[in-house]
């Protein structure tokens, strides 16, 4: 090792930052690079990658099997963001957490069985779907969001974190309260499945990021890539999976996707609508709690309705995964821009986006 190279190990191991004129390794420069451009990119890789799952189906549904696998490690990844301490300082002043808790799994699967019911009632497998994207955790790609938008991101994480850990037990719950006037629902079997795929592997993360977070600290760029590429992975499989029944929908999912469109759009009113009338909550406060109460781990959504449910009731949980970005692009642009938003960041000055 030349001593270019033990500088940068021991800035890292310092404060993970490194001084003028230092120079971070090669590999480090591509991946941080790679990871910069997916963060910027997204909504066209998600788009790209729908595509390719539905081009090349027969590839996608071979490794069908593998999906809840590839959750775990996923869910794993994601845990090794999350500090006890933060979750910890976020039930000591919780009512931003019990904002979340309340709109995102109290309110939206009320309004999502409402659509059901005016909408969907001859399609009961359907309505399913809708209720299971608002049972869903937060996704991780709404932190992406809440920093290209200047918000509050370690409370965008803390949300994500904790939202994650208590799916395990809120998501079964829900969809047992909300599902049955649809559907007969296993609740036991479905509480089994988020504990062994979402809730235990998250918890693992987050215990090994507590017993060897300062060893962690070079791999944050790879995991938030690997992260990434894992949910293209998912999602190419179940847009494989999901080919033959899209062309069996025909002009009925595009319908179903205005309906899954229409979803987000009040999310993210009711949160502005309410929470920007509330007095103490900043700009940077309201940027986390739009995006995380909007966008879902519709990678988690997808497994489980293939698994528990079936394709059809997948079918809303995959327009919801091809619309989630685009439409946090277009609230970003419009909304929270940090120069060109409704709600812009007074302190940053004014420069193109």
């Amino acid at each position: 090792m030349d001593e270019h190279q033990i500088r940068i190990l021991t800035y890292r191991l310092a404060d993970h930052r490194l001084p003028a004129g230092v120079k971070p390794f090669r590999s480090d420069r591509t991946i941080n690079r790679a990871n910069e451009l997916l963060e910027r990119f997204f909504p066209i890789y998600v788009i790209l990658v729908i595509i390719l799952g539905l081009t090349f189906h027969r590839s996608a549904e071979a490794l069908a099997g593998c999906t809840v696998f590839l959750l775990g490690i996923q869910m794993f990844l994601m845990g090794l963001s999350v500090r006890i301490r933060a979750v910890l300082q976020s039930l000591q002043q919780p009512r931003f957490m019990l904002f979340w808790i309340f709109l995102a799994w109290g309110v939206m699967p009320a309004v999502s069985f409402l659509l059901g019911r005016l909408f969907l009632s001859s399609s009961p497998e359907f309505a399913v779907g809708m209720i299971l994207t608002t049972a869903l955790p937060a996704a991780i790609t709404s932190n992406v969001w809440t920093g290209i938008s200047a918000g509050n991101l370690p409370l965008n994480i803390t949300i994500v974190g904790t939202a994650s850990v208590l799916s395990g037990i809120v998501t079964p719950f829900l969809l047992s309260a909300w599902v049955g006037a649809f559907i007969s629902i296993d609740a036991l079997d479905l509480f089994l499945g988020f504990l062994t795929g979402v809730m235990l592997p998250t918890l693992a993360g987050i215990f090994v990021n507590e017993k060897a977070s300062f060893r962690l600290d070079s791999f944050r760029t790879v995991q938030k890539l690997v992260v990434k590429i894992l949910a293209g992975l998912i999602i190419f499989i179940n847009a494989g999976v999901m080919e033959p029944y899209l062309r069996q929908w025909g002009w009925q999912a595009v319908g179903l996707l205005f309906l899954v469109i229409l979803q987000a759009v009040l999310t993210y009113a009711l949160v502005l609508l309410i929470m920007s009338r509330v007095k103490g909550v900043s700009r940077e406060d309201l940027v986390p709690l739009a995006y995380a109460s909007a966008m879902r781990n519709n990678s988690a959504g997808v497994v489980i309705g293939f698994t528990y449910f079936g394709p059809t009731v997948a079918a809303p949980v995959i327009l919801s995964i091809l619309m989630q970005q685009p439409l946090a692009s277009l609230i970003h642009r419009f909304i929270f821009s940090p120069t060109h938003g409704f709600y812009k960041y007074k302190t940053v000055p004014s420069r193109a986006d």
